[in-house]
């Protein structure tokens, strides 16, 4: 699970991606995105990344309306939780490592 502001958010193992509010527990939306999820959600600037098994990946927006930003296909099973680093998104596949996000700005080096 998930919060962001004042709202809780989750993908269950059956593809059902849920809002609720997260003081009271009151349900805002269900959608179903389809398919198996093993891997949890994780959330970045705002943005909830949900991968399910066959390695679709869905972006939703995180807020009370439900909203699918995309949908990409990685190409190969997904069962691993992805990573956040350096606001870079890391996948592990069933034979590969994606990471995905914009490229890091080159740092001067100390001399």
């Amino acid at each position: 699970m998930l919060t962001y502001g004042k709202h809780l958010y989750y993908v269950n193992d059956r593809g059902i991606a849920a809002c609720h509010v997260a003081a009271t527990g009151e349900p805002v939306w269900n959608e179903r995105l389809g398919s198996a999820f093993f891997a949890s959600p994780v959330l970045i600037d705002g943005k909830i990344y949900a991968i399910n098994e066959n390695g679709t990946v869905y972006v939703l927006e995180a807020a009370p309306t439900f909203k699918l930003l995309a949908k990409n296909v990685v190409g190969e099973p997904v069962k691993a939780t992805p990573a956040v680093a350096d606001n870079r998104l890391l996948i592990r596949g069933a034979q590969h490592l994606f990471c995905i996000g914009k490229p890091a700005e080159k740092r001067a080096s100390a001399r």
